[in-house]
């Protein structure tokens, strides 16, 4: 997930007069299909989308560790002739 700042767009907000003063907004970004998608994440939902990663990146550890045992055991077999 990244944050960088941007001004929000109000014209009377401090962020519009300088860059120092630019909020900082989440989002989130997949590639999907051949193309890279991004969310905006609000604020209230931050910690809520943070344990989502979290648990994605677990359970893509938890593939990679199966895919790997797979592979050893075809590795380890005897081939036919």
């Amino acid at each position: 997930m990244a944050g960088p700042r941007r001004p929000c767009g109000a014209t009377t907000c401090k962020c519009a007069k300088a860059k120092r003063y630019w909020h900082k907004s989440w989002s989130i970004s997949q590639s999907h299909k051949g193309k890279l998608r991004r969310k905006s994440i609000p604020s209230r939902l931050r910690e809520e989308v943070d344990l989502w990663l979290k648990n994605y990146w677990e359970a893509r550890e938890l593939l990679d560790q199966v895919s790997e045992e797979y592979w050893a055991r075809l590795e380890k077999k005897p081939q036919r002739k």
